[in-house]
């Protein structure tokens, strides 16, 4: 059985997706409804990603990798 997390006030969980281009994909989720939670950034993992909530209420979160992180730029990775 499929719930509602918005109907049933909880948080089901969220998906981490890679597309091509996650700034296009932001703006096409913006016009198609979504409500965009984090405007796109690029993350200190070399992820630039964005975060969406869908109509149902389910989080969604999707990236592009943007560049390859040296473990010494990397927090807490010493």
């Amino acid at each position: 059985m499929v719930t509602n997390p918005t109907r049933d006030g909880l948080r089901h969980g969220s998906l981490y997706l890679y597309v091509a281009e996650v700034d296009a994909y932001c703006e096409h989720a913006r016009a198609a409804g979504a409500r965009i939670l984090h405007e796109p950034e690029t993350m200190f993992c070399g992820d630039r990603r964005y975060a969406a909530e869908d109509p149902q209420g389910h989080h969604w979160f999707f990236a592009t990798h943007a560049r390859d992180v040296p473990p010494d730029e990397i927090p807490g990775a010493n």
